[in-house]
């Protein structure tokens, strides 16, 4: 049995969808459902902006280590 590569996709995301669906039913807007469901499915892409955020948030801290926070 072969299946199309774009029936593939579709059925993958669906199956993520009832995954994240039935995970957090009772507390979830669409909006959430949404996201969640998007993440999930460009997981590999969110990763790689994930990893380039803690670089950055890193690289800002070794430029600002000697910085003080003036609390008032």
């Amino acid at each position: 049995m072969t299946i199309a590569v774009t029936s593939a996709t579709a059925e993958r995301s669906f199956s993520c969808l009832k995954r994240i669906e039935n995970y957090l039913r009772s507390t979830m807007s669409q909006e959430r459902l949404n996201n969640l469901t998007l993440l999930h499915i460009e997981r590999d892409l969110s990763e790689k902006l994930w990893d380039e955020l803690d670089d950055m948030v890193l690289k800002l801290a070794e430029l600002h280590k000697n910085s003080r926070i003036v609390l008032q």
